[in-house]
C-alpha cells in the first residue's frame, strides 16, 4: 500500500493514488474497530496502542488529503463548500484524538467512551462523503 507523506509533491491523476487513500480508510476503520472493541472489553494497554495506530494512520492521512487531494480538487472545481467543511471535521477529529490521547479511560470509561463514540461516528460519515462525492470526482479529470 502506498503511503502518503507530508511535503510529497504529487498531482492526482490516477485512479490508484485514490484507490490507495479509501485503502488507508480500511486500515483507519480497522484500527477504530480494535480500539472500540478494547474499549468495550475494558483492555485498557490494548485500547491505547490501537488509539495510537489510528491517530498515526489518520493523522498522515489528512495531511495527503490537505496538501494534495483537496487543493487540486478545490483548483480543478472552483468549489470550497465541500472541501471547508471536511477540513472542519479533519479538525474536529484531531482534537478528539487529542482529548482520547490525555483522558485515562479507566479513571473516566464514561467520557472516553463518549469521546470513542462520537470520532467513529464522525469518521464513518466523513468517510462516506470522501469516497462517495469527493474521490469520483477525479476519475472525471482524467
Amino acid at each position: 500500500m502506498t503511503h502518503i507523506k507530508a511535503g510529497t509533491p504529487m498531482r492526482v491523476r490516477k485512479s490508484g493514488f485514490m484507490q490507495s487513500l479509501a485503502e488507508e480508510h480500511v486500515r483507519c476503520e480497522s484500527s477504530l474497530a480494535s480500539a472500540e472493541a478494547a474499549f468495550a472489553r475494558a483492555e485498557w494497554p490494548a485500547f491505547r496502542e490501537h488509539l495510537a495506530r489510528l491517530r498515526d494512520v489518520l493523522l498522515a492521512h489528512f495531511v495527503a488529503e490537505e496538501e494534495v487531494v483537496f487543493p487540486q480538487f478545490e483548483q480543478r472545481t472552483g468549489m470550497l463548500e465541500p472541501t471547508s467543511e471536511l477540513r472542519l471535521q479533519h479538525q474536529r477529529m484531531r482534537e478528539i484524538l487529542e482529548a482520547l490521547a490525555s483522558v485515562s479511560p479507566a479513571h473516566d470509561p464514561e467520557g472516553c467512551g463518549a469521546e470513542l463514540a462520537t470520532l467513529a461516528t464522525l469518521f464513518r460519515q466523513h468517510r462516506e462523503i470522501e469516497e462517495g462525492t469527493m474521490y469520483p470526482a477525479f476519475g472525471a479529470f482524467g
